[in-house]
């Protein structure tokens, strides 16, 4: 009983998107793949990208996924869904 209460209250605090980040990132979702640029700034609203790609990548032509996550500019941020840009990354994209 606990442990499910500690689990919804994590849920309540941290985002879903953000816990599965987190929970890829200890399983080894980041091997294979590499985070080529950070924080680029674009647009006229403050916003900032990263770019992702395989890592046996560099100097092959790939195709290029881009990818805006939801939340109206006032909610989650880009790391939350790192864990599916580096899974877009793994199978072959340039996110």
């Amino acid at each position: 009983a606990a442990l499910v209460v500690a689990v919804a209250c994590a849920a309540v605090l941290i985002s879903p998107p953000r816990i599965l980040s987190l929970y890829d990132r200890a399983v080894g979702g980041g091997a294979g793949v590499e985070r080529v640029a950070s924080a680029v700034p674009f647009g006229n609203h403050g916003q900032t990208l990263d770019v992702w790609r395989p890592t046996r990548a560099a100097g092959k032509p790939l195709p290029v996924l881009v990818w805006y996550h939801g939340g109206g500019w006032v909610k989650g941020s880009r790391a939350d869904y790192a864990f599916a840009a580096r899974a877009f990354a793994k199978a072959g994209f340039l996110v």
